[in-house]
């Protein structure tokens, strides 16, 4: 027997063939809005398939606003910030950021009692980290017994979708030197970088490259000018010929600090020189 017969045979006209649907719960989207039921109950399954670490005692799962528009297409990015933002003023969840890069601007979300506590369609499960019984969001549709739609949210662990992302950053971000560089000459540069709190971004470096290979095809040495910015803790690379100035730092290349101490030994050996 085919799908279409089997679905037939069970007495349903029709099936949903996403079976990503969400769950809908009238009673909880009459207490809190729809589009806010329909986020907190995903986000309510998420948490629970979840095996990240416990943070601050609370169980948490993670999605980007991409990764959330992919779930919900027929909502926007504006609306997914302003229905998270709703539920967070409604006490209903936490809203964190644990990533290890600054960059990485991926939310972490966790159900906040105080709120879930207070409202009449849900009961939490007891203990916490709580968590809602989802069970009583299935649907009976019509004495069957079977759930909304006749099927659940899918599996997709929370890890694989952050480790998918975090896959897309590495790939935009692998960074390759190329061989006319000094691999011993670059990471000196870029430990003096490190060393001046102005460690460049990988974007940065693919920056600092081209004008590396800028100077080089007008005749400078790209190790030569590495090694000049390294000498003299510059954040960029100049010509050569621009760097020596004569032996002297160039002027606009100086700090503040570094002028007022210039001029105040100038002025100082001004005076030794009159007595």
């Amino acid at each position: 027997m085919n799908i279409t017969a089997s679905i037939m045979a069970k007495g349903s006209l029709f099936v949903i063939n996403n079976p990503k649907a969400p769950r809908l719960s009238p009673e909880l989207a009459v207490e809190i809005g729809l589009n806010e039921s329909i986020l907190l109950l995903q986000l309510e399954y998420w948490i629970r398939i979840s095996k990240t670490e416990e943070r601050e005692g609370k169980r948490w799962t993670y999605q980007s606003t991409t990764e959330l528009c992919e779930h919900f297409p027929f909502w926007g990015r504006a609306t997914i910030n302003r229905i998270i933002k709703n539920l967070v003023e409604a006490d209903l969840i936490f809203v964190m950021r644990f990533n290890k890069h600054r960059y990485d601007k991926t939310r972490w979300f966790a159900l906040n009692p105080k709120g879930i506590e207070k409202l009449r369609s849900v009961t939490l499960a007891d203990g916490y980290p709580a968590q809602f019984d989802s069970d009583q969001f299935d649907s009976d549709q019509n004495g069957t017994g079977s759930a909304q739609f006749g099927t659940t949210i899918p599996e997709t662990s929370t890890e694989t979708s952050f480790n998918t992302k975090k896959e897309k950053i590495n790939k935009k971000e692998k960074f390759q030197l190329p061989d006319w560089i000094d691999k011993e000459t670059w990471y000196a540069f870029i430990e003096m970088r490190k060393s001046i709190r102005a460690v460049p971004t990988e974007r940065a470096k693919e920056l600092l490259v081209k004008k590396l290979e800028a100077l080089q095809e007008s005749g400078e040495n790209a190790n030569e000018v590495l090694n000049q910015s390294i000498m003299n803790n510059w954040k960029g690379l100049f010509t050569v010929k621009e760097g020596r100035n004569n032996g002297r730092v160039p002027e606009s290349r100086l700090t503040a600090e570094e002028v007022y101490r210039r001029d105040y030994e100038a002025a100082e050996r001004a005076i030794q020189a009159t007595r």
